[in-house]
């Protein structure tokens, strides 16, 4: 489906034909079908970008005319009442209410001339057309009018349907369809994920571009943290505010009874945007007058006296700019004069039966304006607010592991590292770390810190990499280079440190980009840096620095042009999404998918359960293993709603605590795990001794992210011999083990190898 080329001269259309944008005042946006559609078939809509300036909403509607036959250049301002009075044209308004970025329109028309439109797939209007004979061909026709300035056709649901549910199936899709006929919401949010080695100043980047000070005893994040949620808008550099989520957020702003009558709100914005654009065309005068002044005042430098004289002459023309307003030369009678002059223009908009109610509501308005009172809007394109949490992971080796189970690919990554560093030096990484921070080991590892860059980027393009860039090209972001999805920011902090002569800093800085980008330039994951590096300094502590300002807005603009931006959500799912924040809130980490059952039937989420489930376990907001997922029956059985809360309980197993504080009926328990990365199944239950009931599943889990590994009994062990059931902790098996005590080669080996090259974290 497609625009036709003939179209409003406030137009712009796409090159495709599937986007069309008003480029100037309020009207003249009429835009037609390019073919005549069927019965029944369905015109969707997306509205892309909306005005603050203008009043009224979209219009929209069907005609038996032929574009074709219409002369673009005479094409009339308004569909409303300019073609709906006319023969053979049905239109009708979109409420002002509904006429919001990222909403969506779908309309029409059934074999007894009813024209049925839907807002989000929610019933809107149902109405009779009188004019359309349904048996020839029909166009649809709208108007892109007043506060809505773009829209894009939306091809067919299933096309809109987010690639998680496209990857997963026909079921799945088939659910997803099912649930959005109730009713959808565009949903804005994506994750900022900082990712890099222990103590590079992730924490410190994250308080940065949040406008908090720089902490000197920032304690190194344990596990990940994902408690900072913040609103970003499109062109916002300032720093972000960390968000508390309420649950008005989720509900509608307006009820039924708020909403003006369709007639109302017609007349109010044909009012309104007259009287715009007589305001509009008062300031563009002034603005001449004043350039005209000021270059008077360029080519003659007046004395004192004629300094007061061209005051005066100011003040008058400011006089008479205030008469031109309503294009009369009496102040007093200007209100009644541009009355009359405007008539013609509001019969032309609105027609005979409409014409007293909207002269007075332009009366009323000017009389305000006269007064003083503010009535007209200073032209603002509305932005986009988007949610954005920020998740900080841990920089030891032994969470690596852990990281596959929450990057996404709906997310923007940083790589931050430590410039102070020597790229091609041995990294010097924790080994383990007692309780309360203390007693910290550190030790060489076998990776350079250039070689970690490169495991990072490694590891976000294994699990998460998509064909395609995460957000169009746009020529206007010449910084935006990448080919593949997600995008990914690399950033040096420490900057200040590097030399005190700010010119050497960057010398230094621009050599170790040069070297890190070179390591890039034959991989296959390059494509997901964008094209700027940033060199950032969190310790300022009276002005921010100048590289996180501009990193800040790179981010944003990147992430408001993400592909899943404005995606269309099941209201049902968005509510059980709600109801899982409600109980996390109150303490409540997991449940068994019966409990997940009665509260998706409360939602009228039956037969597509397991669908939404997996797809929100696809994003990172609960864990389900449910169906075919999982070899355990408990795990199968239940519904993690905390992410986080399994890296709590999975820092107990893969980081060893402080011995010498262990009880002395587990210090043993507790060494062998320390020495030899071995768990035993008693210390298991020490540990998890408050949700020993979900140790099934616990166990499940880990086992299935390769975190635990059972121990296999040995054939050979005597039925008198002491066997427990334990299990191997990879992270915290040792670097070099003799292979012959792992497996006794023999000559009818065949060997084989794998490499990795650097990919894998040194425990494997």
């Amino acid at each position: 489906m497609q625009f036709h080329r003939i179209h409003g001269k406030s137009i712009d259309l796409s090159q495709d034909d599937t986007c069309v944008k008003r480029t100037q005042s309020f009207n003249y946006g009429i835009v037609f079908g390019k073919v005549p559609i069927t019965v029944e078939e369905k015109v969707t809509v997306e509205i892309t970008e909306t005005i603050s300036e203008w009043s009224g909403g979209l219009r929209y509607g069907f005609t038996n005319i032929d574009p074709d036959t219409h002369d673009a250049e005479k094409l009339p301002p308004y569909a409303i009442p300019n073609l709906s009075r006319e023969p053979q044209y049905y239109c009708v308004a979109l409420n002002e209410a509904d006429a919001k970025t990222g909403n969506r329109l779908s309309f029409y028309f059934t074999s007894q001339c009813t024209c049925i439109s839907l807002v989000n797939n929610k019933p809107s209007t149902e109405k009779k057309m009188d004019k359309i004979d349904v048996s020839k061909p029909v166009w649809f026709v709208m108007d892109v009018y007043g506060c809505t300035k773009g829209i894009k056709l939306v091809m067919s649901d299933s096309e809109a349907a987010p690639i998680e549910i496209f990857v997963r199936g026909r079921e799945a899709m088939e659910a997803f369809l099912v649930a959005s006929r109730k009713g959808t919401k565009p949903v804005y949010r994506t994750r900022l994920m900082l990712v890099g080695q222990d103590r590079v100043g992730k924490t410190s980047l994250k308080r940065s571009l949040t406008g908090r000070r720089h902490d000197a005893k920032e304690v190194s994040t344990d596990g990940i943290d994902t408690a900072d949620i913040c609103k970003i808008t499109s062109k916002d550099s300032k720093p972000w505010k960390v968000y508390a989520a309420t649950n008005e957020d989720d509900q509608e702003t307006k009820t039924s009874s708020d909403v003006p009558s369709a007639e109302d709100e017609f007349a109010r914005a044909i009012a309104h945007n007259i009287v715009q654009e007589l305001w509009n065309k008062r300031l563009r005068k002034k603005n001449d007058e004043n350039t005209q002044m000021s270059s008077q005042v360029i080519n003659k430098q007046p004395n004192q006296n004629q300094n007061q004289t061209k005051e005066g002459k100011e003040e008058s023309k400011i006089s008479t700019m205030e008469e031109s307003f309503t294009g009369q030369a009496d102040a007093r009678n200007k209100t009644k004069l541009v009355m009359n002059d405007i008539t013609e223009q509001v019969k032309e908009a609105v027609g005979q039966e409409l014409v007293d109610r909207v002269l007075t509501m332009v009366s009323e308005m000017l009389k305000k304006l006269e007064s003083g009172q503010e009535v007209i809007e200073v032209s603002k394109t509305e932005q986009q607010e988007i949610m954005m949490s920020i998740w900080d992971f841990a920089g030891q080796s032994v969470y690596y592991t852990t990281h596959q189970v929450f990057l996404t690919t709906r997310a923007i990554y940083i790589i931050v590292f430590n410039l102070t560093h020597d790229l091609n030096s041995q990294a010097i990484v924790q080994v383990r770390r007692g309780e309360g921070h203390s007693n910290i080991e550190w030790k060489k590892s076998e990776l350079t810190n250039i070689d970690f860059i490169n495991f990072w980027i490694n590891s976000i393009h294994t699990h998460t990499a998509e064909s395609g860039a995460s957000a169009p090209y746009d020529n206007n972001d010449p910084y935006n280079t990448t080919s593949l999805s997600p995008s990914v920011f690399l950033v040096g902090t420490h900057r200040a440190s590097l030399s005190d002569d700010k010119e050497t800093q960057w010398k230094i800085v621009k050599e170790k980009f040069k070297v890190i980008a070179e390591s890039f330039r034959d991989k296959v994951y390059r494509g997901h840096f964008v094209g700027q590096f940033y060199a950032v300094e969190n310790n300022i502590d009276d002005e921010e620095d100048e590289q996180v300002k501009l990193l800040r807005k790179h981010i944003v603009s990147i992430a408001s042009k993400e592909r899943y931006m404005g995606e269309h959500m099941p209201v049902s799912w968005l509510q059980f999404e709600q109801q899982v924040a409600e109980m996390i809130a109150r303490g409540i980490n997991f449940i068994p998918i019966d409990q997940g059952k009665d509260i998706c039937s409360r939602f009228g989420i039956e037969e597509d359960l397991h669908s939404m489930l997996h797809f929100y376990h696809d994003l990172g907001v609960i864990i389900y293993y449910g169906q075919s997922g999982a070899v355990d029956e408990s795990l199968r059985n239940t519904i993690i709603l905390k992410p986080q809360w399994l890296i709590d309980v999975f820092k107990g197993v893969i980081t060893t605590k402080d011995i010498d504080g262990q009880w002395e009926r587990f210090a043993e328990a507790w060494h062998r795990l320390d020495k030899e990365g071995i768990l035993e199944d008693s210390l298991i239950n020490h540990m998890w001794c408050t949700i020993i009931a979900q140790k099934p599943t616990l166990i499940g889990l880990m086992s299935k992210f390769d975190l635990l590994c059972e121990r296999i009994k040995p054939k050979t062990l005597k039925s008198t011999d002491k066997w427990e059931k334990s299990y191997f902790v990879p992270s915290r098996l040792k670097d070099s083990v003799d292979p012959n005590d792992v497996y006794e080669p023999s000559n009818k080996d065949i060997v084989f190898y794998i490499t990795f090259g650097g990919f894998l974290p040194g425990q494997f």
